[in-house]
């Protein structure tokens, strides 16, 4: 059914345009009509619904395509700042974690933590009665560890 009013058809025209939800383009259009309305009845005239005052209305109102392509660039620019909003504080909580995991991680000890106990556990074994003593040895030996041997005056 084809609307004989030209602001219907202006309208429908710029739904049929609108790239946003139906919600949102429900409320443009219905907001749009209202200014439509109300600058057709300013243009005058006694049937201002059809008549040319709906028309001066809508040329001065603009093409429905140009109308509607700026209504989708601000409901994409709004897409791209909710992105936006939830990236960055993701992005910082991410970083805040790698930073403790890393610090963490620096102050652990390490197989060279202790180099000077290793050396006299590897070179005196039999000191001290510690029962890893012997493994930690062979893990130095293996490691390339390098130990003066204990001399029978250093004992």
């Amino acid at each position: 059914m084809v609307s004989r009013d030209p602001i219907e058809s202006y309208l429908a025209d710029l739904a049929r345009q609108l790239r946003v939800g139906w919600r949102r383009r429900r409320r443009i259009v219905a907001e749009l009509r209202g200014h439509l309305h109300e600058a057709a009845a300013a243009e005058g005239g006694a049937d201002w619904r059809s008549g040319p005052a709906a028309e001066r209305a809508l040329a001065r109102f603009g093409a429905a395509a140009e109308t509607a392509r700026q209504f989708n660039q601000i409901a994409r620019a709004r897409r791209h700042a909710l992105v936006r909003r939830a990236l960055v504080p993701w992005a910082a909580v991410l970083t805040l974690t790698l930073a403790a995991t890393a610090t963490v991680w620096a102050f652990q000890p390490s197989p060279n933590t202790g180099a000077a106990l290793a050396k006299h556990v590897q070179a005196c074994p039999h000191r001290g009665g510690v029962p890893v003593a012997r493994p930690l040895a062979e893990a130095l030996r293996r490691n390339r560890a390098t130990c003066e041997p204990a001399t029978e005056a250093s004992r």
